[in-house]
Protein backbone atom coordinates (compact mmCIF):
# COMPACT_ATOMS: atom_id res chain seq x y z
CA UNK A 1 0.00 0.00 0.00
CA UNK A 2 2.75 2.39 0.96
CA UNK A 3 4.73 1.70 -2.22
CA UNK A 4 1.65 2.18 -4.42
CA UNK A 5 0.88 5.51 -2.75
CA UNK A 6 4.48 6.68 -3.13
CA UNK A 7 4.47 5.75 -6.83
CA UNK A 8 1.17 7.54 -7.39
CA UNK A 9 2.41 10.69 -5.61
CA UNK A 10 5.60 10.61 -7.71
CA UNK A 11 3.48 10.40 -10.88
CA UNK A 12 1.35 13.33 -9.75
CA UNK A 13 4.46 15.35 -8.91
CA UNK A 14 5.79 14.85 -12.45
CA UNK A 15 2.54 15.39 -14.35
CA UNK A 16 0.77 18.11 -12.39
CA UNK A 17 2.64 21.43 -11.82
CA UNK A 18 0.32 22.55 -9.01
CA UNK A 19 0.79 19.35 -7.04
CA UNK A 20 4.53 19.45 -7.71
CA UNK A 21 4.77 23.01 -6.35
CA UNK A 22 2.85 21.94 -3.23
CA UNK A 23 5.17 18.98 -2.64
CA UNK A 24 8.25 21.16 -3.21
CA UNK A 25 6.88 23.75 -0.79
CA UNK A 26 6.27 21.17 1.95
CA UNK A 27 9.55 19.35 1.39
CA UNK A 28 11.84 22.34 0.95
CA UNK A 29 10.24 25.36 2.63
CA UNK A 30 8.31 23.76 5.49
CA UNK A 31 10.49 20.76 6.33
CA UNK A 32 13.72 22.42 5.08
CA UNK A 33 14.85 19.08 3.70
CA UNK A 34 17.74 18.87 1.23
CA UNK A 35 16.98 17.59 -2.25
CA UNK A 36 18.05 13.95 -2.48
CA UNK A 37 20.36 13.95 -5.50
CA UNK A 38 21.99 17.38 -5.29
CA UNK A 39 22.16 17.32 -1.49
CA UNK A 40 21.12 20.96 -0.97
CA UNK A 41 18.27 22.89 0.64
CA UNK A 42 16.83 26.39 0.00
CA UNK A 43 19.28 29.22 0.66
CA UNK A 44 22.34 27.34 -0.57
CA UNK A 45 22.14 28.31 -4.24
CA UNK A 46 21.46 31.45 -6.21
CA UNK A 47 18.67 32.31 -8.63
CA UNK A 48 21.23 32.08 -11.45
CA UNK A 49 22.88 28.70 -12.05
CA UNK A 50 25.66 27.76 -14.45
CA UNK A 51 25.41 24.08 -15.44
CA UNK A 52 28.37 21.98 -16.61
CA UNK A 53 28.94 18.25 -17.18
CA UNK A 54 32.08 17.54 -15.15
CA UNK A 55 32.58 18.20 -11.41
CA UNK A 56 36.10 19.42 -12.22
CA UNK A 57 34.69 21.99 -14.63
CA UNK A 58 32.37 23.20 -11.86
CA UNK A 59 35.43 24.00 -9.79
CA UNK A 60 37.08 25.87 -12.69
CA UNK A 61 33.96 27.93 -13.34
CA UNK A 62 33.47 28.70 -9.65
CA UNK A 63 36.93 30.29 -9.54
CA UNK A 64 35.54 33.11 -11.71
CA UNK A 65 32.81 33.97 -9.19
CA UNK A 66 33.27 36.46 -6.38
CA UNK A 67 33.84 34.74 -3.02
CA UNK A 68 33.02 31.19 -4.19
CA UNK A 69 32.29 28.54 -1.59
CA UNK A 70 31.98 24.78 -2.01
CA UNK A 71 28.42 23.84 -1.06
CA UNK A 72 27.81 20.16 -1.83
CA UNK A 73 29.08 17.18 -3.79
CA UNK A 74 26.74 14.21 -4.06
CA UNK A 75 27.08 11.77 -6.95
CA UNK A 76 27.74 13.80 -10.14
CA UNK A 77 26.25 16.95 -8.65
CA UNK A 78 29.01 19.23 -7.38
CA UNK A 79 27.98 22.78 -6.47
CA UNK A 80 29.74 26.03 -5.64
CA UNK A 81 28.04 29.32 -4.79
CA UNK A 82 29.42 32.85 -5.02
CA UNK A 83 28.29 36.20 -6.38
CA UNK A 84 28.30 38.17 -9.63
CA UNK A 85 27.11 41.76 -9.96
CA UNK A 86 25.81 41.63 -6.40
CA UNK A 87 23.66 38.54 -7.02
CA UNK A 88 24.07 35.03 -5.68
CA UNK A 89 25.21 32.68 -8.47
CA UNK A 90 25.86 28.95 -8.34
CA UNK A 91 27.72 26.45 -10.52
CA UNK A 92 26.54 22.83 -10.58
CA UNK A 93 27.77 19.80 -12.50
CA UNK A 94 24.94 17.62 -13.83
CA UNK A 95 26.77 14.76 -15.56
CA UNK A 96 26.10 13.48 -19.07
CA UNK A 97 22.70 12.76 -20.55
CA UNK A 98 19.11 13.88 -20.23
CA UNK A 99 18.13 11.97 -17.06
CA UNK A 100 20.87 13.40 -14.82
CA UNK A 101 20.51 16.89 -16.36
CA UNK A 102 16.74 16.82 -15.80
CA UNK A 103 17.16 15.72 -12.17
CA UNK A 104 19.62 18.55 -11.62
CA UNK A 105 17.35 21.23 -13.08
CA UNK A 106 14.31 19.81 -11.29
CA UNK A 107 15.93 19.81 -7.84
CA UNK A 108 17.80 23.09 -8.30
CA UNK A 109 14.52 24.69 -9.36
CA UNK A 110 12.83 23.34 -6.23
CA UNK A 111 15.29 25.22 -3.99
CA UNK A 112 15.40 28.55 -5.81
CA UNK A 113 17.13 28.18 -9.19
CA UNK A 114 15.34 30.21 -11.88
CA UNK A 115 17.86 30.87 -14.66
CA UNK A 116 20.00 28.02 -16.05
CA UNK A 117 22.92 28.44 -18.44
CA UNK A 118 24.45 25.20 -19.70
CA UNK A 119 28.04 24.93 -20.98
CA UNK A 120 28.90 21.78 -22.92
CA UNK A 121 30.41 20.26 -26.05
CA UNK A 122 28.86 20.35 -29.51
CA UNK A 123 29.69 17.03 -31.20
CA UNK A 124 29.39 15.77 -34.79
CA UNK A 125 29.41 19.34 -35.98
CA UNK A 126 27.85 20.42 -39.27
CA UNK A 127 29.97 21.03 -42.33
CA UNK A 128 31.62 24.42 -42.17
CA UNK A 129 31.66 24.56 -38.38
CA UNK A 130 35.22 24.64 -37.09
CA UNK A 131 36.44 22.98 -33.86
CA UNK A 132 36.54 25.55 -31.09
CA UNK A 133 33.67 27.68 -32.38
CA UNK A 134 31.02 28.74 -29.86
CA UNK A 135 27.60 27.36 -30.81
CA UNK A 136 24.67 29.14 -29.16
CA UNK A 137 21.62 26.88 -29.16
CA UNK A 138 18.39 28.80 -29.68
CA UNK A 139 16.60 25.46 -29.72
CA UNK A 140 17.17 21.71 -29.79
CA UNK A 141 15.91 18.86 -31.94
CA UNK A 142 14.34 16.43 -29.48
CA UNK A 143 16.01 13.18 -30.49
CA UNK A 144 16.20 11.95 -26.89
CA UNK A 145 13.94 10.25 -24.38
CA UNK A 146 13.94 12.31 -21.20
CA UNK A 147 11.93 15.23 -22.56
CA UNK A 148 9.18 12.85 -23.68
CA UNK A 149 8.45 12.10 -20.03
CA UNK A 150 7.71 15.80 -19.47
CA UNK A 151 6.03 16.94 -22.69
CA UNK A 152 4.83 15.46 -26.01
CA UNK A 153 7.05 15.59 -29.12
CA UNK A 154 5.21 18.64 -30.51
CA UNK A 155 6.30 20.71 -27.49
CA UNK A 156 9.36 22.74 -28.60
CA UNK A 157 12.72 22.72 -26.81
CA UNK A 158 13.66 26.39 -27.02
CA UNK A 159 16.02 28.72 -25.19
CA UNK A 160 15.22 31.99 -23.47
CA UNK A 161 15.83 34.62 -26.15
CA UNK A 162 17.24 37.17 -23.72
CA UNK A 163 19.84 34.66 -22.55
CA UNK A 164 20.64 33.80 -26.18
CA UNK A 165 21.27 37.48 -26.91
CA UNK A 166 23.50 37.80 -23.82
CA UNK A 167 25.53 34.80 -25.00
CA UNK A 168 25.93 36.29 -28.47
CA UNK A 169 27.02 39.64 -27.06
CA UNK A 170 29.47 37.97 -24.67
CA UNK A 171 31.09 36.00 -27.52
CA UNK A 172 31.34 39.09 -29.73
CA UNK A 173 32.84 41.10 -26.89
CA UNK A 174 35.47 38.40 -26.36
CA UNK A 175 36.15 38.08 -30.12
CA UNK A 176 35.11 34.42 -30.04
CA UNK A 177 33.77 32.97 -33.30
CA UNK A 178 30.17 32.00 -32.70
CA UNK A 179 27.00 30.83 -34.44
CA UNK A 180 23.38 30.86 -33.30
CA UNK A 181 21.27 27.89 -34.37
CA UNK A 182 19.94 24.48 -33.43
CA UNK A 183 21.55 21.53 -31.72
CA UNK A 184 20.31 17.96 -31.88
CA UNK A 185 20.09 16.33 -28.46
CA UNK A 186 20.30 12.57 -28.28
CA UNK A 187 21.10 9.85 -25.74
CA UNK A 188 23.75 7.78 -27.54
CA UNK A 189 27.20 9.30 -27.16
CA UNK A 190 29.03 6.73 -29.26
CA UNK A 191 26.53 7.00 -32.09
CA UNK A 192 27.18 10.75 -32.09
CA UNK A 193 30.87 9.96 -32.35
CA UNK A 194 30.24 7.74 -35.37
CA UNK A 195 28.19 10.41 -37.14
CA UNK A 196 30.52 12.23 -39.51
CA UNK A 197 27.76 14.10 -41.36
CA UNK A 198 26.90 16.57 -38.63
CA UNK A 199 23.76 14.95 -37.23
CA UNK A 200 20.41 16.17 -38.52
CA UNK A 201 20.05 18.54 -41.45
CA UNK A 202 19.99 22.22 -40.47
CA UNK A 203 21.54 21.65 -37.02
CA UNK A 204 24.92 23.01 -35.95
CA UNK A 205 25.88 19.99 -33.87
CA UNK A 206 24.68 17.22 -31.56
CA UNK A 207 24.88 17.04 -27.78
CA UNK A 208 23.50 15.07 -24.84
CA UNK A 209 21.91 17.56 -22.41
CA UNK A 210 20.46 20.65 -24.07
CA UNK A 211 16.95 19.43 -25.01
CA UNK A 212 16.30 17.96 -21.56
CA UNK A 213 17.43 21.19 -19.87
CA UNK A 214 15.22 23.30 -22.17
CA UNK A 215 12.14 21.09 -21.78
CA UNK A 216 12.35 20.72 -17.99
CA UNK A 217 13.02 24.46 -17.59
CA UNK A 218 9.97 25.29 -19.72
CA UNK A 219 7.70 22.87 -17.86
CA UNK A 220 8.85 24.31 -14.51
CA UNK A 221 8.50 27.92 -15.68
CA UNK A 222 12.24 28.59 -15.66
CA UNK A 223 14.60 30.17 -18.20
CA UNK A 224 17.49 28.36 -19.88
CA UNK A 225 20.12 28.64 -22.59
CA UNK A 226 23.00 26.53 -23.89
CA UNK A 227 26.50 27.47 -25.05
CA UNK A 228 28.30 24.59 -26.77
CA UNK A 229 31.86 24.50 -28.04
CA UNK A 230 32.36 22.63 -31.30
CA UNK A 231 34.48 19.58 -30.62
CA UNK A 232 35.20 16.08 -31.89
CA UNK A 233 34.65 14.54 -28.45
CA UNK A 234 33.55 15.44 -24.95
CA UNK A 235 36.44 17.20 -23.25
CA UNK A 236 37.08 19.56 -20.33
CA UNK A 237 35.73 23.05 -20.82
CA UNK A 238 38.26 25.64 -21.95
CA UNK A 239 38.59 28.84 -19.95
CA UNK A 240 37.49 30.99 -22.91
CA UNK A 241 34.27 28.97 -23.03
CA UNK A 242 33.67 29.34 -19.28
CA UNK A 243 34.53 33.04 -19.36
CA UNK A 244 32.01 33.60 -22.16
CA UNK A 245 29.32 31.94 -20.04
CA UNK A 246 30.21 34.01 -16.98
CA UNK A 247 30.23 37.18 -19.09
CA UNK A 248 26.78 36.34 -20.47
CA UNK A 249 25.46 35.82 -16.94
CA UNK A 250 26.88 39.21 -15.93
CA UNK A 251 25.03 40.84 -18.82
CA UNK A 252 21.81 39.05 -17.94
CA UNK A 253 22.03 39.85 -14.22
CA UNK A 254 22.80 43.51 -14.89
CA UNK A 255 19.53 43.82 -16.82
CA UNK A 256 17.43 41.71 -14.46
CA UNK A 257 15.34 43.65 -12.00
CA UNK A 258 15.12 40.65 -9.66
CA UNK A 259 18.84 40.11 -9.30
CA UNK A 260 19.18 40.77 -5.57
CA UNK A 261 18.75 37.55 -3.62
CA UNK A 262 21.54 37.90 -1.07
Amino acid sequence: MGEKLANKMFKWAVLYPGFRKFINWVYADVLKMPQYHIGMAPGQIGRYVLLVDDPQDAEKAAALLDSPQAVAWHREYRTFTGTLEGAMVSVTSVGLGGPSAAIGVHELSAIGGEVFLYLGCGLAVAKGVQPGEMLIAKGAVRDEGTGLQYAPPAFPAIADLKLVDCLRRACVKSSLPCRVGLTRSTDAYYLIQADQDGGFLHTLCSDLNTAAIFIVSSVLGRRAASLLQASERIQPLGMAHIEAGISALRLFIASDGRKKNI
